[in-house]
C-alpha cells in the first residue's frame, strides 16, 4: 500500500510550525510523507518585474525569483533541523511563484496529496481583510480534506460549553 501524502502549507510565519507538529502527529498514525510548501506570492513577483521595467540594468527578475527560492528553501530547511530532525526523512521541501490559493490546489493535484494542513491565520492578516484568506479560498476549493491548524492562542471568543 502506497504511502499517505500530506501537503503542509508553510508561510514561515510564527504559525509555521505548529501546521508541520499537526501533520507528524498525524503522519505517525498513517505512515506518511510530509511535503512542506512555501509560495513566492505572484503579486511581489510582478512588482519587482514592473520596478525592473525602469532599472534593467540593476534589478534582474531571474536572480531575484532564484534567490528568493534558496532562501526560502534554506529558511524550511533550517525549521525542518531545529524542530524536525527526527522527522527529516520523511520531509520534502517545495518552493512555487504564484498565486498562493491556486499554486496550493495545483501542487495538491498534480502530487496526488491525501490531505493539506494549513493554518488559518499567517503573514497577511492586512491581505486577508483586503482580498480574502488564502486558507479560506483553499477550503472552498479543494477536491481533497483540508485541516485548518488553529494557534495555541487563539481564543474562543462568545462560545460557551453547557
Amino acid at each position: 500500500m502506497e504511502k499517505m501524502k500530506i501537503l503542509v502549507c508553510v508561510d514561515l510565519s510564527e504559525y509555521s510550525i505548529a501546521n508541520i507538529e499537526y501533520a507528524i502527529r498525524i503522519s505517525k498514525n498513517n505512515e506518511a510523507h510530509i511535503h512542506l510548501l512555501n509560495v513566492l506570492n505572484q503579486r511581489d513577483v510582478d512588482a519587482i518585474r514592473s520596478v525592473s521595467s525602469f532599472y534593467p540594468d540593476r534589478i534582474f527578475i531571474d536572480k531575484y525569483l532564484e534567490e528568493r527560492t534558496n532562501e526560502r528553501l534554506e529558511a524550511l530547511d533550517k525549521i525542518v533541523r531545529d524542530h524536525f530532525s527526527t522527522n527529516q526523512s520523511e520531509m520534502l521541501t517545495h518552493v512555487r511563484v504564484g498565486v498562493p490559493f491556486e499554486v496550493i490546489l495545483k501542487f495538491a493535484e498534480k502530487e496526488k496529496m491525501d490531505l493539506i494542513v494549513m493554518g488559518n491565520k499567517g503573514r497577511s492578516n492586512i491581505a486577508r481583510t483586503l482580498f480574502g484568506s488564502q486558507a479560506e479560498k483553499v477550503f472552498r476549493h479543494s477536491s481533497i480534506p483540508v485541516l485548518s491548524v488553529r494557534s495555541e492562542s487563539h481564543e474562543r471568543s462568545g462560545l460557551t460549553s453547557e
